[in-house]
């Protein structure tokens, strides 16, 4: 049986979290980044056509937040 957190879904995302998911993936974070990288991902974002690929559970409202 495959847990809900391994599942992938494909979801619209805007600019901006795809670019602050790609940073987190590779590591960095907007503060100190070589803007082409950010241009990059930007453009990679038009290209695909504002949709990602990630597991569900990344998805889910944190209910801590009141």
């Amino acid at each position: 049986m495959v847990s809900s957190s391994k599942i992938i879904e494909t979801h619209r995302v805007s600019k901006d979290m795809y670019v602050d998911l790609g940073l987190f993936a590779l590591g960095l974070d907007s503060t100190n980044v070589d803007k082409r990288l950010v241009r990059a991902l930007r453009l990679n974002y038009e290209r695909i056509g504002g949709t990602m690929m990630m597991r569900a559970s990344l998805l889910q409202p944190d209910h801590t937040e009141k």
